[in-house]
């Protein structure tokens, strides 16, 4: 088996408090202190977001902070951090270990954030802690475990716009 990385317990806890208290929405100019005051380390910009060190060990660009464009105002969309190494395999191995890395976060999350609001049984599984303002998740890709964090009403649109493809689909 390999040695795949892992972010450690103490590490996603400090992880979902920080995500939780920020404030969204984010106007893009924020960018640069919302870094700092998660303690990111920049390692590269594009026009469409930043790629940051996150302190978890997994890489240099484990953390992304994506940015859009709301009528004349640039906005951050989104916060995304790899919790493991991108595993992209499907031996039995790589399975169980991106299941298995899966539940710990969501457990540490569920510690940490108290019930999920809501659990997404699909192709790409994911447990959310919603409130008024934002939606952080939990999610299994095909490749990692991620923690997510966006705007709640750009959930809202996503996931309207995911539900409208299933049906298209149908």
């Amino acid at each position: 088996m390999a040695d795949w990385k892992t972010a450690p317990d103490d590490a996603v806890r400090r992880l979902l408090t920080g995500l939780r208290a920020v404030s969204w929405p984010i106007p893009q100019s924020e960018a640069d202190a919302l870094l700092a005051r998660l303690g990111w380390q920049e390692t590269q910009r594009r026009a469409s977001g930043v790629f940051a060190d996150a302190g978890l060990g997994i890489s240099p660009m484990e953390a992304a902070m994506m940015f859009t464009q709301y009528a004349d105002e640039p906005r951050i969309l989104m916060l995304e951090v790899d919790v493991t190494d991108e595993v992209l395999g499907d031996s039995p191995a790589e399975i169980a270990f991106r299941q298995d890395e899966f539940v710990r976060v969501v457990r540490l999350a569920t510690e940490e954030l108290g019930p999920p609001t809501e659990r997404r049984q699909t192709a790409v599984p994911e447990v959310r802690w919603r409130d008024g303002r934002s939606s952080l998740a939990v999610v299994r890709s095909g490749i990692a475990v991620q923690v997510r964090m966006q705007d709640h009403a750009q959930q809202v649109i996503d996931d309207e716009a995911d539900a409208r493809a299933l049906e298209a689909q149908a």
